[in-house]
């Protein structure tokens, strides 16, 4: 004789009688956060953001040769976060980047460049790396956080490599 376990039994039939009803902790009164006005946002201008956002120099980081390892990350679900890499608008960056591009690709990472003169040398980049994406920003961060000094380096499930 066929046994059915009896969570089984229990998933059947008892859950197609549970409901779940939202229940109302406290009310304040006023106006539901859900009827706000209707705003329209202008679509800021791509190009006069980019035209104003340079030079970007990041103090303390220049092209070469890091340590790699496992970076201090506050907890475990650290390693969830997006891959990203960093690089400058160098040589040495540039050809790293197109020796790594197809690892680049494989996990989606994003691209910071973090040592950049203008608008048409992020473009000559993004032209080179293409479909890499790649945003102009201050590497400060990565200096105080883990103490980086050189790029271009990757940060993938928690380590950073070159």
């Amino acid at each position: 004789m066929n046994r059915i376990p009896l969570f089984v039994m229990l998933m059947l039939f008892g859950v197609a009688g549970v409901a779940a009803t939202p229940k109302t902790i406290a009310d304040f009164g006023g106006e539901s956060f859900l009827n706000l006005p209707n705003v329209q946002l202008a679509r800021p201008r791509r190009d006069a953001y980019i035209h104003n956002h340079f030079p970007i120099h990041t103090p303390g980081m220049t092209p070469g040769k890091i340590r790699g390892g496992e970076l201090a990350l506050p907890h475990d679900t650290a390693k969830l976060h997006p891959s990203f890499f960093v690089i400058g608008y160098d040589k040495y960056s540039v050809h790293w980047a197109n020796a790594n591009k197809t690892q680049l690709l494989d996990v989606s990472a994003k691209g910071f460049v973090v040592n950049v003169e203008s608008a048409a040398q992020l473009e000559q980049l993004r032209s080179i790396l293409k479909p890499l994406s790649l945003i102009a920003v201050s590497g400060s961060s990565f200096i105080e956080l883990w103490g980086v000094e050189h790029y271009p380096f990757f940060v993938h499930q928690g380590a950073i490599t070159q």
